[in-house]
């Protein structure tokens, strides 16, 4: 799905992640200001990792984070 703006409106990560989804609503909040309204699409990790993934039928996915300073 897309917007007028023409930017990705969904958004995917591992159902019951926290951390992942936490991000998610802080970006759909910051997205919805400029005027994308951004869906939460999140999956099970065997669904997300499997073909979802795998033939790209996501607009953007959050798979991974790194805590700490760069360079520590």
């Amino acid at each position: 799905m897309k917007t007028a703006s023409g930017f990705p409106s969904r958004n995917a990560c591992t159902a019951g992640n926290k951390a992942r989804e936490q991000i998610q609503q802080v970006l759909q909040q910051q997205w919805r200001q400029i005027g994308v309204e951004m869906r939460i699409n999140n999956k099970p990790p065997a669904v997300l990792f499997g073909d979802f993934y795998r033939l790209s039928k996501f607009e953007t996915i959050i798979n991974g984070i790194a805590w700490g300073r760069p360079g520590a």
